[in-house]
């Protein structure tokens, strides 16, 4: 079932919801149609789910998405990896790092613009840095609403349109996205918000997912 859209609430802190308890396939939340998460250009931005994986990491799934076929970003499992793209124009780029079925796991996926040509994207799973690649300077808007847990319209896998549904076989506990690139430590922490690994929610009712402001 579609859950209702993610809040969004003011300040760094962009996505919070008691609705992200998203489970194994057929439940997601669409996300964006604000210039604080999508609707404006952007040279920084953090993404960070929590997420326990299920028993296919094989199969292509996604467990976040925002933009469409010209310009967005998303993360995604394929062949055993946890893979985070970017993509605007003729340029994609894409970071990624081995994962297990039936894991727990937190990750940020950083876009790390403004930099001119030592700007980069780079993908934290479980408070370490797992992968980095160089990227362009700005994300501009895209209007495309976007989903936790599948694909809501369209997006762009290893550089090609998909509009497929490729919902996530797994479960997504919290989903934060900043615009701001967050530091080792803010990443960390976020990492850490449930220590000793992610204690699964009831289902009903749902629960708010932690959130860590780290903006002071």
């Amino acid at each position: 079932p579609v859950e209702p859209s993610v809040d969004v609430t003011p300040g760094d802190v962009l996505i919070t919801s008691a609705h992200l308890f998203l489970q194994t396939g057929d439940d997601y939340s669409t996300v964006g149609g604000t210039s604080e998460i999508n609707r404006s250009s952007y040279t920084e931005k953090t993404t960070s789910l929590m997420f326990t994986t299920g028993s296919d990491v094989t199969s292509l799934q996604v467990l976040y998405e925002q933009g469409g076929g010209t310009r967005g970003l998303n993360i995604f499992v394929e062949n055993g990896f946890l893979k985070a793209s970017v993509w605007s124009g003729t340029s994609y780029d894409i970071v990624q790092t081995a994962i297990t079925a039936g894991t727990d796991h937190s990750v940020a996926f950083v876009f790390n613009g403004g930099q001119g040509s030592a700007s980069t994207i780079d993908l934290w799973l479980d408070g370490a840095l797992a992968d980095s690649a160089a990227t362009f300077d700005t994300l501009p808007k895209h209007g495309e609403l976007g989903a936790v847990g599948q694909v809501y319209q369209s997006t762009v896998i290893d550089g090609n349109g998909i509009s497929a549904t490729l919902a996530f076989d797994g479960t997504v506990h919290a989903i934060t996205q900043h615009n701001q690139v967050l530091s080792p430590a803010e990443i960390a922490a976020l990492s850490g918000t449930l220590p000793g690994g992610i204690t699964v929610p009831p289902v009903d009712p749902p629960i708010d997912p932690p959130v860590v402001d780290t903006t002071g």
